[in-house]
């Protein structure tokens, strides 16, 4: 296992570390079949995706109509899911969806 310097998930920088070192077992690499079902059943709705990591979700529901925003604390991967977005989006024809950054919480 990868040695990090960052242990506490409520920090921005662990996040960092992480993506930086492209260190995201979590990342199954798309989007998941349920979502996939959700948005083929649905009308288009205005969705905020939370922690987006690499953001293959939003890339997906913007190519699908959907108004469709991303937040992460994490410069590293609000990066991350910029890149994805521009990349799907150069050869459709929606708008480029928004990843935007989220002030990392207030410690108590």
């Amino acid at each position: 296992m990868a040695d990090f310097a960052q242990r506490d998930p409520m920090s921005p920088a662990f996040w960092d570390e992480r993506f930086e070192r492209q260190f995201t077992p979590w990342d199954r690499g798309g989007v998941p079949q349920a979502l996939r079902d959700f948005a083929a059943a649905s009308v288009p709705l205005t969705t905020l995706i939370p922690g987006c990591g690499s953001a293959y979700e939003l890339a997906f529901l913007a190519d699908a109509g959907w108004d469709a925003v991303a937040i992460d604390f994490s410069p590293a991967a609000v990066a991350a899911g910029k890149a994805a977005a521009i990349a799907t989006a150069l050869g459709a024809g929606p708008p480029l969806p928004r990843v935007e950054m989220l002030p990392p919480p207030s410690t108590p």
